[in-house]
C-alpha cells in the first residue's frame, strides 16, 4: 500500500439512471420569462427578446464548471467586486414595454448566488433609480445599514418603491450570505401587500416580515426608465460582492409548486461515482452504451477531494477535466484515461446523461507482482446513511494484512458534507475515534483504506452524512488481490 490518502481501487461499475444535462436552464426557459442571463462566460439574454447585457467595470466570470450548481459540469458564473463597483447593465431594458412593471403588476426575480460579504448592503437584481426616489424595484442583501436588522444579517430582501416614504419592502432572517451557493427567489402578486410577497431559498418558501415602516403602495408608480441590472441598481449602486449566475426575471408570480420543481431540478441532475483512479498503478477506462432510438449525449466530469475540476490524460483525447460526446442509436464507444506508471490522480465523477446512455467504468490496478486486478463496484444513487462490514485482521494462510477501504463523494452541489462514522467490533461495541471523514465539499471526495484502530478486528463502519453522498468499499489483501465490499444502504 503505497498511497496511504488513497483507496485501494481496481473497477468500477457505472450504470447510472437518466439524467439531462441542464434541466434546471430548460424548465427555467419554458416558464417564458422576460429575460435570463445565465452568465455563463457571458451576459447574453438566453431568451428570444434578446436583451444582451453589458459587463461594467470589470465583470469577470469563472472558469467552466464553476458555476451555479443546476447540473451543467462546465457551468459559469459572474464575480462582482463591490469595490469597484462592477454591474453588468441590459441597455435595451429601461424602455422595454416587457420591463414596465408597475407596483399592480406581478413579477418573479431570481438568481444563484454566493457570497459570504456582511460589510454592507447589497443589490444583486434591480430596475431601479440610484437617485431621488429610488423608484423602482429589486433584490437584495439586507446586512443592517439601516440598523433595523443586526449587522451582517445576510437577509434575503425584496423591495418595491415609488417614493421615499412609500415602498414595499420585505425580508426574511434566514442569511444567504454562509459562502455556499443558494437559489434565491422573490415572488409578487401585484397587491401593493407586503403578504403578496413571497421569498425562497433553495427551493423552500421562508418567513417573511416587512422591515423600515413597511407601508403598502398606494397607487403612486413604481415605474422608471433605468435599465435592468445585475450586481447593482442603476449606476453601480448598492454593489454586490460574490458570485451569481442564472438570473432571471418573469412577468407572472411563480408558484411555489414551480420554484420546487426548479430547485429539484438543480439537485436531482447529480450522480457519481464516488472514485476514481488514474495513475500510480491504476488505469481508466468508460464504456458508453445508448440503448435508445436515436443519437444521444452524456458528460463525464472529474472531480477532485476538493470538489473542484480536476484534469485526467486520455489516450488521444489529451488532458481533460471533463468527457462529452453523442452515442449514435444502439451504439457504443470506449474510452481510456492515465496509465498505470504515471501520477496517481484521484477523485470522483460527476455525471449527466440522455435517458438512453449506459455508462460502465472498469479501473484496472497493476499489482507489486506485475498482474493486473480488477474489481467491480456498482455506482452509488445516493443515501445518507449507509453500512458496510469491514476486516482488519491477517489471513491466517499466509499472514497477508487484509483492508477495508472506503470512498465517499458528496453528491451536493451547494451544501457541504458532515460526515459521521461509527466503527463497531463484531459483538456490536463502539470502536472510539476509528475513523474520521473531513468535511466535504459541494462535490467533494475522501477516500482511505488506513484505520490502526481497527487492526485485528472485524465489525462494521456506520457512516452518516448531513448531505446526500456516494460511497463504495473494498476489500484488499495484501497489496494486489482486492474484491468489493456491500454498501448497505440505511436511508
Amino acid at each position: 500500500m503505497h498511497h496511504p490518502s488513497r483507496l485501494l481501487l481496481a473497477a468500477a461499475l457505472l450504470s447510472l439512471p437518466a439524467i439531462a444535462q441542464s434541466r434546471f436552464a430548460s424548465d427555467v426557459l419554458a416558464l417564458n420569462p422576460l429575460g435570463y442571463w445565465r452568465l455563463n462566460g457571458n451576459a447574453n439574454d438566453a431568451t428570444s427578446h434578446g436583451n444582451n447585457g453589458v459587463p461594467t467595470n470589470g465583470v469577470a466570470f469563472t472558469g467552466p464548471g464553476l458555476g451555479a450548481p443546476i447540473g451543467d459540469p462546465n457551468g459559469q458564473a459572474a464575480v462582482f467586486t463591490s469595490a469597484q463597483d462592477q454591474y453588468i447593465s441590459m441597455p435595451s431594458t429601461a424602455l422595454s414595454p416587457l420591463f414596465a412593471l408597475d407596483w399592480s403588476q406581478p413579477f418573479t426575480m431570481m438568481a444563484w448566488l454566493k457570497t459570504s460579504y456582511t460589510a454592507s448592503n447589497m443589490v444583486f437584481f434591480a430596475k431601479e433609480e440610484n437617485s431621488g426616489n429610488y423608484r423602482g424595484l429589486y433584490l437584495g442583501i439586507d446586512n443592517g445599514d439601516a440598523g433595523s436588522t443586526p449587522r451582517g444579517a445576510g437577509r434575503l430582501g425584496l423591495v418595491l418603491q415609488s417614493t421615499a416614504s412609500n415602498y414595499l419592502a420585505v425580508e426574511t432572517n434566514a442569511s444567504v450570505t454562509d459562502g455556499n451557493w443558494h437559489f434565491v427567489v422573490g415572488t409578487y402578486d401585484g397587491s401593493g401587500q407586503s403578504v403578496g410577497v413571497s421569498l425562497y431559498v433553495d427551493g423552500a418558501a421562508v418567513s417573511t416580515t416587512p422591515y423600515l415602516n413597511g407601508n403598502p403602495l398606494n397607487g403612486l408608480t413604481t415605474l422608471n426608465s433605468v435599465p435592468l441590472q445585475i450586481g447593482a441598481r442603476d449606476s453601480g449602486g448598492g454593489p454586490y460582492n460574490g458570485l451569481l449566475a442564472e438570473a432571471a426575471m418573469f412577468g407572472t408570480a411563480l408558484t411555489a409548486a414551480q420554484v420546487r420543481q426548479l430547485q429539484s431540478d438543480a439537485t436531482s441532475n447529480t450522480a457519481v461515482l464516488p472514485h476514481f483512479a488514474v495513475g500510480g498503478g491504476f488505469v481508466t477506462g468508460f464504456s458508453v452504451v445508448n440503448i435508445g432510438q436515436s443519437t444521444a449525449g452524456f458528460s463525464l466530469t472529474f472531480r477532485d477531494d476538493s470538489g473542484n475540476p480536476i484534469s485526467i490524460p486520455f489516450g488521444g483525447g489529451g488532458t481533460l477535466s471533463s468527457l462529452s460526446d453523442t452515442i449514435v442509436a444502439g451504439g457504443t464507444k470506449y474510452y481510456e484515461a492515465g496509465v498505470a506508471q504515471g501520477p496517481l490522480i484521484g477523485g470522483s465523477v460527476v455525471v449527466s446523461a440522455n435517458p438512453s446512455i449506459v455508462i460502465q467504468a472498469l479501473f484496472r490496478r497493476l499489482g507489486s507482482d506485475n498482474s493486473y486486478y480488477e474489481v467491480a463496484v456498482p455506482s452509488s444513487s445516493g443515501v445518507t446513511e449507509f453500512e458496510i462490514p469491514f476486516d482488519a485482521t491477517t489471513l491466517a494462510a499466509n499472514g497477508a494484512q487484509i483492508y477495508t477501504g472506503i470512498a465517499v463523494a458528496n453528491l451536493d452541489r451547494a451544501n457541504p458534507a458532515v460526515v459521521t462514522c461509527t466503527a463497531r467490533d463484531s459483538l456490536g461495541n463502539i470502536i472510539p475515534n476509528a475513523v474520521s471523514v473531513p468535511v466535504l465539499n459541494p462535490l467533494g471526495h475522501w477516500a482511505n483504506y488506513l484505520f490502526p484502530a481497527l487492526t485485528g478486528q472485524r465489525g462494521t463502519l456506520d457512516c452518516a452524512s448531513t448531505t446526500t453522498i456516494g460511497s463504495i468499499g473494498l476489500r484488499a489483501l495484501g497489496t494486489n488481490a482486492i474484491s468489493s465490499l456491500p454498501v448497505i444502504p440505511l436511508r
